[in-house]
């Protein structure tokens, strides 16, 4: 044996075991770490998944007797044994601030109404001159794991099987989970921002009415020409709006216009978002860009010039898929005003059906 090898001889170390991932690893799967900030070095998807579990209560069960592997590539099959692995490896629900929703840090009067939900992490500080697009990159990642851990309960029962997995049609629970989960991402990746940091909270109210629709579409584009046959369109968690011919529109429909107008909104959704995204094999970094175009206002021209010319580079100049990408953001906005829309005239899409902290939002 090479003198320079490490003995196996010593005894093992009593290192406590947040302090013993090689540094800049998460502690908890082995992903690149985004820093200590719940006592364990961790990645920002370990930081998303221990913050949201222990501010909702949740409880999981593993059913493998609780001695399931966590890894970068399996972190997301066992919930029970990644909260297990968090606690273990030194994470502490104690040291999680609560702060005032996604408001400014100053006291304020109390409100009856619930209060949206705080970034997934405390506030970061703001984006600096050199933006990086991949922290958002990162961040993106990070969600959609978290939305695999959110998915629907399987059962095989009145659901269309669809590229190896069984989806049931969308309920109004569906929609307003889908709402909820778009209103803490959106909020997540705005909350980077200086701009949004200084709004008030009536204002950052009226900021995600728009954008957090805007920032769901796209996950469900993503979502719908990965994982969904033609005709359906997928929400978050695998439920879907469809249109396929087989099947009724039975979501409690009050009359033919409303089911003229969801055949014509889910139509809307899959020809303007979904095909050109499947036309274009539309990439993460880019999905990620069309985010942050959508959500730096034009009265913020450095940052926004910033984004554009990260992504001309990325592109190498390739001018006309430039364009074409460009153009989603206008079809993307239609959506939201259509998907509004439908909140007026289809009981599915009714905000009477949603929490409080989605009605806060959606509802003027």
């Amino acid at each position: 044996m090479s003198s320079e090898e490490p003995s196996t001889s010593s005894k093992p170390s009593t290192t406590p075991p947040s302090s013993r991932s090689p540094k800049g690893t998460c502690a908890v799967c082995g992903d690149v770490a985004n820093g200590r900030r719940y006592g364990a070095m961790s990645c920002l998807g370990c930081i998303v998944f221990f913050r949201r579990t222990c501010l909702r209560n949740m409880k999981y069960r593993c059913q493998r007797q609780g001695c399931c592997e966590i890894t970068t590539e399996t972190r997301c099959v066992c919930r029970s044994c990644r909260m297990k692995k968090c606690l273990d490896v030194g994470m502490n629900p104690e040291s999680i601030q609560i702060r005032d929703v996604i408001g400014p840090r100053r006291p304020r009067p109390q409100s009856r109404s619930p209060q949206l939900p705080s970034p997934s992490s405390s506030l970061p500080p703001s984006v600096p001159e050199a933006l990086n697009i991949g922290v958002f990159l990162e961040l993106q990642k990070n969600q959609r794991e978290q939305h695999c851990t959110e998915e629907e309960k399987k059962f095989t029962e009145g659901c269309v099987y669809m590229k190896n997995d069984y989806h049931h049609r969308a309920t109004s629970s569906d929609i307003n989970h889908s709402l909820k989960l778009a209103i803490e991402d959106s909020t997540d990746f705005a909350a980077h921002f200086q701009f949004f940091q200084n709004l008030t909270e009536p204002q950052r109210r009226a900021f995600l009415a728009e954008y957090s629709i805007a920032f769901m579409l796209i996950d469900q584009a993503v979502k719908t020409i990965n994982e969904a046959d033609d005709g359906f369109w997928l929400m978050q968690n695998g439920s879907f709006l469809g249109l396929h011919p087989d099947f009724k529109f039975d979501e409690d429909m009050a009359d033919e216009e409303s089911e003229r107008c969801h055949f014509e909104f889910v139509t809307q959704l899959l020809s303007t978002l979904a095909a050109p995204f499947r036309r274009l094999k539309l990439s993460d970094f880019e999905s990620t860009v069309i985010k942050l175009l959508l959500l730096i206002p034009v009265t913020q021209p450095v940052l926004r010039n910033q984004v554009t010319q990260n992504f001309m580079e990325h592109l190498s100049m390739d001018a006309e898929r430039f364009g074409e990408i460009i153009l989603l953001i206008s079809s993307i906005r239609c959506a939201v005003k259509a998907f509004y829309n439908m909140t007026k005239v289809s009981d599915l899409f009714s905000s009477e059906n949603f929490e409080q902290v989605v009605r806060d939002v959606l509802v003027e």
